[in-house]
């Protein structure tokens, strides 16, 4: 497991690095891409859990929820609009087909609504890399520092790991969870600094990615959890689907762009 894990490893580094370089409408297809699979990951693993995440909404739901996140033309009421816009549509839904063989419980709305929230923080990854003046070094900072902190956690809770960290997760550790937000922080500052960016940014920026990544992954634990799933999938190998090996850059990344947005 470890060698394919290195395998995936050294093939899909390179590539995400080529494609965050080159930005543009490229880099958000892709990144819109993979949200996509995300979300079918939510829905085809709730259909063994007493509460499915049906598609034929959770997609246009997501749909309109990326546009709204991701469109300048909204400003900063954007958030507050997808907020209302997104649950009124799902109740619209709900209310249309209640005599309907789809009919929708609320429990089934209102886990398509969080799953649905869940998977647009992916649209964080595309707002961070377009932000201004700084959205390529900022983009940079979240990728770099989050797979060293995950690494570090990695081998560090394998040699040195001895209290487990969650019953979420319980082959995490504290002491890789310590090392992990460590090389986090570092790295983190580190290319905040080398970018050109002020020191009291990359500290905090650094710290906040190594507090943020590791809750974001123990949050896809949560998920898998409730839904009875061991992984979300196995696109990559080794990594298992697209939510098990971005969960981690989806809330550092929603983290670093309101963090960019209060202090540059």
């Amino acid at each position: 497991m470890l060698k394919t894990r290195l395998l995936t490893a050294l093939i899909g580094i390179p590539l995400v690095l080529l494609i965050v370089w080159q930005g543009g409408i490229f880099y958000t297809g892709v990144v819109m891409l993979l949200a996509l699979l995300a979300l079918r990951e939510l829905v085809v693993t709730s259909r063994e859990s007493p509460t499915p995440v049906p598609g034929w909404l959770a997609f246009p739901l997501f749909l309109v929820a990326i546009f709204l996140l991701t469109s300048a033309s909204w400003g900063i009421h954007r958030v507050l609009v997808l907020m209302w816009l997104v649950p009124v549509l799902a109740l619209i839904a709900a209310v249309m087909l209640f005599a309907d063989r789809h009919h929708l419980s609320l429990n089934s709305i209102a886990l398509t609504l969080l799953a649905t929230s869940y998977v647009a923080l992916f649209g964080f990854l595309i707002l961070l890399r377009f932000f201004p003046h700084w959205g390529g070094i900022l983009t940079w900072s979240v990728l770099l520092a989050v797979w060293a902190g995950d690494s570090a956690a990695y081998f560090g809770g394998k040699t040195m790991g001895r209290k487990m960290l969650t019953p979420l997760s319980p082959k995490k550790t504290v002491e890789g969870t310590l090392i992990g937000f460590a090389a986090a922080l570092i790295v983190g500052a580190g290319v905040c600094l080398y970018g050109g960016l002020p020191w009291k940014f990359a500290l905090g920026a650094g710290a906040l990615i190594a507090l943020t990544a590791p809750l974001g992954d123990l949050m896809a634990s949560y998920w898998k959890r409730e839904m009875g799933a061991k992984d979300f999938g196995a696109l990559f190998p080794g990594h298992g689907g697209v939510l098990d090996r971005c969960d981690s850059l989806m809330l550092a990344a929603f983290a670093m762009y309101f963090l960019a947005s209060w202090m540059l």
